[in-house]
This record gives C-alpha cells, sequence and structure tokens, in this order.
C-alpha cells in the first residue's frame, strides 16, 4: 500500500484506462452541456484521490472498485442516465416498463435490508421522545 505511483503497474492501467474512457465518452456524448456537469464528480474524485495518494493510499482492491464506479459514471454520463443501453436491453430482456424495471430494482434493494422496510424502524425510539 506505501508503494509509489510510479512503482504500482496497476494503478497506472487503471489511470490510463479511465483517461481512454474519458476521451472515448467524450466524442458526441447525447448531451453535451449535461455531460460536462455530470463529469464534475469524476473530476473531483480523481483529483482527490491523486491528491492525498501519497498521504492516504488505499488498496489495490479499493482503486480498482473506484474505477468501476468512475467508469459506470463516465459511461452513464455520456448517454445521460435515463438513454444508457443496458437500461434498454434490462426493459426488452424482462418485457418491462423502464420505471417498472427501476422500481423493481429498487424494491429489491429495499428489501436486503430487514430494518430498512420494517414499520418499527420508522418509529421514533422512546429515548428520543422522551
Amino acid at each position: 500500500m506505501g508503494r509509489k505511483f510510479r512503482d504500482n503497474r496497476f494503478l497506472q492501467l487503471l489511470l490510463l484506462w479511465l483517461l481512454l474512457l474519458w476521451v472515448v465518452t467524450a466524442i458526441e456524448p447525447f448531451d453535451r452541456r449535461d455531460w460536462l456537469l455530470e463529469n464534475l464528480l469524476v473530476f473531483i474524485y480523481a483529483a482527490l484521490l491523486l491528491a492525498t495518494y501519497r498521504r492516504f493510499a488505499f488498496s489495490n482492491l479499493s482503486y480498482g472498485l473506484f474505477a468501476v464506479f468512475l467508469s459506470l459514471h463516465l459511461v452513464g454520463a455520456h448517454y445521460t442516465y435515463s438513454e444508457t443501453p443496458f437500461g434498454f436491453w434490462l426493459q426488452d430482456a424482462l418485457d418491462l416498463s423502464r420505471n417498472r424495471a427501476c422500481a423493481a430494482a429498487g424494491r429489491t434493494c429495499w428489501s436486503w435490508s430487514p430494518s430498512w422496510g420494517s414499520a418499527a424502524s420508522m418509529r421514533p425510539s422512546r429515548a428520543l421522545s422522551r
């Protein structure tokens, strides 16, 4: 974890991948102004990771997961999130409307945590009400 950037081939490849993906997604995005606005997060996040690398280095696994997140964000920003090809593929594969597919995914994620969906978790605790 304490390796220098110039010695960490994995991080160099991740940075190269993100730069290449950024260039590819910059070519004719669905809406250039939205693309720039949505990429502000990528620019800020990448600058923060680069600025803090020497003092606070994450594991290569963490940087790999950051790269996956940023890659998905770059692709989503290119198409705008409502127009991504994966969403249309999922809609056709499951024979659902776009909103129904998103709602089904949301309900599934919500149900994974038992405390989120229970009525007891939504009531204020007695300690707070006294």
